[in-house]
C-alpha cells in the first residue's frame, strides 16, 4: 500500500492548494444539491476534479465514489476510491475552518488507505492497514497517534452538531442524557475523527441521516489504527460492500473505553424516537 499511500498525500496536498485558494473569498458560486443544507462550490469542485483526474492516471482500474459528480456506482467489490473534496462545505462557506478533504481506498469493503487534511490547519492524518496512524503537522512534523485513556463519560468531550446545522432535538436529548465534560460543536466528520484518534477529544455521535461512506471510510480507517473504530448505535460496523450509499444508523465514534457505555445511553434515546 506504500504507492497507494503516497499518491494520496500527494494528491490531497494539491487539492488542499485548490481549496484554500477559494476560502476567503467573499462571493463563492454556491449551489444547492437538493436544498439549502447541501451547499456545493466551485471550490468543491475543482478539487474533485483534480482528485479524480489523479486517480485515474495512477489506478486507472479503481471504481471511484466521489462527493459531488455523484457517480452511480453499485458495485464496491475489489479497490474502490471513495472521495470527499470537502467535508463540511457549510463551514467552508462560513470561513469556519474545521472543513477537510479526504481521500480513501476500500478493498473488499475493509477500509485500507486513508489520508485526510484539514487545510484551515494543515493537519495531515494517514493511516493504511496494519501500518499505524501518524499527523503531520503544518511544520512538516510527524508524530504517530493514538486514542485517549479518558475512561468516564463525564470526563469526555463531545462533538455535538455543527452551528451551522438544522437544530436536532435528539442531540439535545443525548447532551441532557450523558453529562459530557464539554460539548463541542461539530466539524466535518473527518476533522472529528481524527481528532479522536489524535487523542485530543474522546467521543462523536453522528445524528445526521444524509451521511454517507464517502465521510466516514478515510477517518475509519486512521482511528482504527490509532486504537479504536467506528460502530453504530447496535454495534455494527459500516458496510461498505452494499451498494446503499448512505448510512443507515447513527454513527459512534471513541476512543473504545467509552464506547460501551455511549451506545448503551445513546440506544435508550434512540429506541425512543422509533
Amino acid at each position: 500500500m506504500d504507492k497507494e499511500l503516497k499518491i494520496a498525500i500527494e494528491t490531497i496536498k494539491e487539492a488542499w492548494e485548490i481549496v484554500l485558494k477559494y476560502y476567503w473569498w467573499d462571493k463563492l458560486d454556491t449551489k444547492y444539491k437538493t436544498d439549502k443544507r447541501d451547499p456545493v462550490t466551485q471550490a468543491d469542485l475543482e478539487s474533485e476534479k483534480h482528485i479524480n483526474q489523479k486517480i485515474k492516471e495512477h489506478f486507472p482500474n479503481d471504481k471511484i465514489l466521489s462527493e459531488e459528480t455523484e457517480n452511480e456506482l453499485t458495485d464496491f467489490s475489489w479497490r474502490v476510491r471513495m472521495i470527499d473534496p470537502i467535508d463540511g462545505t457549510k463551514d467552508f462557506i462560513h470561513k469556519w475552518g474545521r472543513f477537510s478533504v479526504m481521500i480513501w481506498l476500500c478493498i473488499d469493503w475493509i477500509p485500507t488507505v486513508g489520508v485526510v487534511l484539514t487545510p484551515a490547519t494543515g493537519d495531515l492524518y494517514y493511516a493504511k492497514k496494519w501500518g499505524g496512524a501518524y499527523r503531520i503537522n503544518n511544520k512538516d512534523e510527524k508524530d504517530k497517534i493514538h486514542v485517549t485513556t479518558i475512561d468516564k463519560i463525564s470526563e469526555s468531550t463531545y462533538f455535538t452538531k455543527s452551528r451551522f446545522s438544522e437544530k436536532r432535538t435528539l442531540n439535545e436529548e443525548i447532551e441532557k442524557a450523558l453529562l459530557f465534560k464539554e460539548i463541542l460543536p461539530w466539524w466535518s466528520v473527518g476533522t472529528v475523527l481524527c481528532e479522536i484518534a489524535s487523542g485530543q477529544w474522546e467521543c462523536y455521535i453522528l445524528t445526521n441521516y444524509k451521511a454517507c461512506k464517502r465521510d466516514t471510510c478515510g477517518p475509519q480507517i486512521i482511528l482504527e489504527e490509532a486504537g479504536w473504530t467506528v460502530t453504530d448505535v447496535s454495534w455494527n460496523k459500516i458496510n461498505y460492500l452494499t451498494w446503499k450509499k448512505q448510512l443507515d444508523n447513527l454513527l459512534i465514534g471513541t476512543n473504545w473505553l467509552i464506547h460501551n457505555n455511549v451506545i448503551e445511553e445513546t440506544k435508550k434515546i434512540f429506541n425512543s424516537w422509533k
